[in-house]
């Protein structure tokens, strides 16, 4: 072989390799969404029609030390969507901040809501939030809070953006003025929390606020113009920060992080755990348990997956954090999935959703394969 033949093999061959380069390779997340699977395919091949974004966080360890590595597909903060039961989690890890400002409250300390006849404690209303996505249970500790709290609250954490300006249920769910709380001491004494005046939301400069929200009632519907812009703002970045601080406190400042005790730390993620389980279909409470497809209980087992969920006006929404350890594979999920139908919401809920659920926990699944296959 000349020297000749030899150059003109070497110039060939860096060209190629730098045209290789050259062309960007898919993520994960980009190789996820690309599967042939009917379910994840039948919502990209119209993924306009549902106003899909999506959040993947790659976790990676390092001897002592956590990296965060953050790959979006159309996530935009201009882009609004109804977050529903999501804020829950702030409600709860925010409530646990408050508790310990209290000398004499706690986590397991009896309360109840002036004019209501409920009597419960901070741990039962957070774990109803957490497990069973109750609006009640959020509205009470709300109550406890108010909206000026927790939006100064995320503010000096640095979460954002973020806006809590409502309660849950639609009774006063705009009420500046909180409720009075009474809380029990001890059997008998009880001390009263009283009630905070907050401030009046400003409206959101997002054009997704104003939509059409059809309503229906027995055979007939109805569709009249739906106006968000006052209503909570938690979009996917926001919702992203706050499962870090939640799960991965050490890799934050401490003015960032939340001032909760490791006590109060294991209580939250605890309750944000879904349970393993051989169902083969996912259930309303545990919409992303992907773990449900696997065949063996006992490789469930060896798999942590924590999240927080919400399904209103035909939004579902979902954060989660799922950890492999065996695997050694580790990441966060956050979605929201909207069949807008020509933009229009709907109220009501459909108990055996075919498309959102479905798709998000294959997408989870997914994810998580290629995360496996990866590290072999």
């Amino acid at each position: 072989m000349t020297k000749r033949t030899l150059f003109a093999g070497f110039l060939l061959a860096s060209f190629l390799f730098s045209c290789a380069e050259d062309i960007p390779q898919k993520n994960i997340l980009e190789n996820a969404l690309s599967t042939t699977d009917p379910t994840i395919k039948r919502v990209m091949d119209s993924v306009s029609h549902y106003d899909l974004q999506i959040r993947y966080t790659r976790i990676t360890r390092y001897k002592d030390s956590v990296s965060f590595k953050d790959y979006d597909f159309q996530t935009n903060q201009q882009a609004y969507f109804y977050p529903g039961n999501t804020v829950g989690l702030l409600t709860a890890v925010l409530s646990l901040e408050k508790l310990n400002e209290l000398d004499k409250l706690d986590l397991h300390s009896r309360f109840y809501i002036e004019g209501d006849t409920i009597e419960t404690t901070f741990a039962n209303e957070i774990t109803k939030i957490l497990i069973h996505h109750d609006n009640e249970a959020n509205d009470r500790l709300f109550e406890f809070l108010g909206q000026d709290r927790i939006n100064n609250a995320l503010r000096n954490k640095e979460i954002f953006p973020v806006r809590i300006s409502h309660r849950l249920s639609p009774t006063n769910a705009f009420e500046l003025t909180t409720k009075p709380i009474i809380a029990y001491l001890n059997d008998s004494t009880t001390t009263p929390l009283g009630p905070s005046i907050n401030t009046p939301p400003l409206a959101l400069n997002l054009p997704r606020t104003r939509r059409v929200n059809s309503h229906t009632e027995g055979d007939s519907s109805t569709e009249a113009p739906i106006d968000l812009s006052l209503h909570n703002y938690f979009p996917l970045e926001a919702q992203n920060q706050v499962l870090k601080r939640i799960f991965f406190p050490d890799n934050f400042p401490a003015h960032q992080q939340f001032n909760l005790s490791t006590e109060q730390y294991h209580f939250l993620r605890k309750a944000m755990q879904v349970q393993a389980t051989t169902e083969k279909s996912p259930s309303v409470v545990e919409p992303l348990n992907f773990l449900s497809m696997q065949t063996k209980e006992a490789d469930l087992n060896k798999i942590a997956v924590y999240h927080k969920s919400s399904h209103d006006y035909h939004t579902f929404t979902n954060y989660t954090y799922i950890k492999d350890s065996t695997n050694k594979v580790e990441f966060m999920l956050n979605a929201t999935i909207l069949d807008t139908k020509n933009h229009i919401l709907n109220d009501s809920l459909t108990p055996h959703d075919t498309l959102k659920i479905p798709f998000l926990t294959q997408l989870a699944l997914e994810v998580y394969t290629l995360e496996v296959n990866r590290n072999q």
